[in-house]
């Protein structure tokens, strides 16, 4: 082996010691735990948990110890109330537009053309009825919004703790972590372990 080459794998030798070196002595990206409460009687509309990408690896719901009310609620990838960080890839507008729809159903008319048929009680009667005819309508709809993408939703029982079921690895968040729920009558807390994404 001349010179060079010897110089050349001593070079890669000590490049491969440093950077196993760098990699044993980095810590480990560590999870965060945050336990947030929501008071009773309180619904929060979309509150954002946490800001910014994530990674979601546990979330717990407790409804507490006391009350009888089932607490209803959906987590979504969702920045807040501000426009300014994403409204829009994810949460889009609909312009207006018309719809045709149509059922089948009993109708009741009355023959204008014709004698009715004379009852005692109620003198000429002229009610004709058309079963399961099919009845065509069109309405305008109005300019709507889509929701942002719900990532979990669910029910807890009362006095009951619900610990949620995430993909291996953990649920990646885009925007943030946002929480919506029903409005029940105990203090519920939510605890969630998180990383920040990388």
């Amino acid at each position: 082996m001349n010179k060079h080459k010897k110089n050349n794998w001593l070079k890669i030798a000590g490049m491969a010691l440093v950077a196993g070196a760098l990699l044993i002595g980095a810590p480990a990206a560590k999870a965060i735990t945050v336990v947030f409460t929501v008071a009773a009687g309180t619904g929060w509309n979309a509150t954002n948990l946490i800001s910014g990408s994530a990674v979601i690896e546990a979330i717990t719901i407790s409804t507490g110890t006391s009350g009888v009310t089932n607490l209803t609620y959906a987590f979504n990838d969702f920045p807040g109330f501000n426009a300014a960080n994403g409204w829009g890839p994810i949460k889009q507008t609909n312009s207006g537009y018309m719809a045709l729809s149509s059922y089948t159903t009993n109708i009741l008319r009355i023959q204008t053309n014709f004698g009715g048929v004379y009852t005692n009680a109620q003198g000429f009667t002229n009610w004709v009825t058309i079963s399961n005819a099919l009845w065509t309508y069109t309405n305008y709809v109005g300019a709507t919004s889509n929701s942002w993408r719900v990532i979990a939703s669910g029910d807890v029982a009362s006095n009951a703790s619900s610990t949620l079921t995430l993909p291996s690895g953990g649920l990646p968040v885009i925007y943030g972590l946002g929480f919506t729920n029903n409005n029940i009558g105990v203090t519920a807390t939510i605890t969630v372990t998180y990383h920040t994404s990388l």
